[in-house]
């Protein structure tokens, strides 16, 4: 079969792409093009949303319409109909218990179909583990910019990339391990411009990260570096939150977290908090959500900064 595969355009997106993909592949399948989704999602347009058939949603929302689906996101649902009607099977899996969706394809396709990853598979679901939930075993490894999954994950957060560029690097990694990927041309030539501005970055986050009360804030509109989170945690790991507001693609993004290093007795669930409120996403200890305007997101910075100091 011939399929159409929407997915997160961030790391453990594509990492999740690229598992399935060599899954896929092995049995024959193909893929005839890839889509990158973002949050916001507009949640009407995502209900009427004509997508390419045969299709696959992986690390997003559900769609009924989608033939093989996977997400680890407790805001996978937008409709109470489409979770009460949902019914999993062996392509269609949800579960929030794993840390990335890439650990969650690889477990499932493992338990349920007898795939033999290969070891490239296996190192690429570690570090969609360790990216997507912030699960470094300590701060120091949290900066460890120079393996190939931390700049990928820099250049994502970074930079546009464009569809070509994007179905290039998942082909690459659905065939080859991470080292092999960063070799591509392109990536080469970005990761040289991203090992360049690391240093400012530090420069940047060690003057203008502001604390108050609970929460640690960076507004990163205001600098012409990279935009680092990992930098910022590391500087600020004193704080039980973080909000860090950026810029990209012309929206207004706001990343709301929890200090992974330091425990927080709360019942605050960040992604669930901000779907509500804002129509963004995430997990119980971080999330995000984009806005359209400044206006609109500085007005959300107050009233989220607001609820985690009460």
């Amino acid at each position: 079969m011939i399929y159409n595969l929407y997915f997160h355009n961030d790391f453990d997106g594509i990492a999740s792409t690229a598992i399935l993909m060599n899954f896929l592949k092995a049995k024959g399948d193909k893929i005839a093009a890839f889509y990158p989704v973002q949050y916001p999602i507009n949640f009407k347009a995502w209900e009427k949303i004509s997508f390419k058939k045969p299709t696959i949603i992986v690390d997003f929302i559900y769609h009924p319409k989608a033939k093989i689906w996977f997400d680890h996101h407790p805001t996978a649902f937008i409709k109470d109909s489409w979770r009460k009607n949902f019914r999993a099977k062996k392509l269609l899996r949800w579960d929030c218990n794993y840390k990335s969706c890439g650990s969650l394809i690889l477990d499932s396709l493992k338990k349920d179909f007898k795939f033999r990853p290969k070891k490239f598979l296996l190192e690429l679901a570690k570090w969609s583990d360790k990216i997507d939930k912030f699960a470094f075993k300590n701060p120091r490894e949290s900066i460890s910019f120079k393996k190939p999954a931390m700049k990928l994950f820099l250049l994502l957060d970074n930079f546009s990339v464009s569809k070509k560029i994007l179905g290039k690097i998942i082909k690459s990694l659905a065939t080859k391990p991470l080292r092999e990927t960063s070799k591509i041309k392109e990536l080469k030539l970005l990761f040289k411009k991203i090992d360049k501005e690391i240093k400012k970055s530090w420069t940047f986050y060690r003057k203008n990260i502001k604390i108050s009360n609970k929460v640690a804030f960076i507004n990163e509109t205001e600098n012409n570096c990279l935009k680092i989170r990992p930098i910022f945690s590391y500087l600020s790991f004193k704080a039980p939150y973080s909000i860090i507001f950026n810029e990209k693609s012309k929206s207004f993004g706001l990343t709301v977290g929890k200090n992974p290093w330091k425990k927080i007795n709360d019942s605050i669930h960040i992604g669930n908090f901000l779907r509500k409120n804002y129509g963004g996403g995430g997990h119980q200890n971080i999330g995000g959500v984009n806005f359209p305007t400044k206006t609109k997101a500085l007005k959300a910075i107050k009233e989220i900064e607001n609820f985690l100091n009460k």
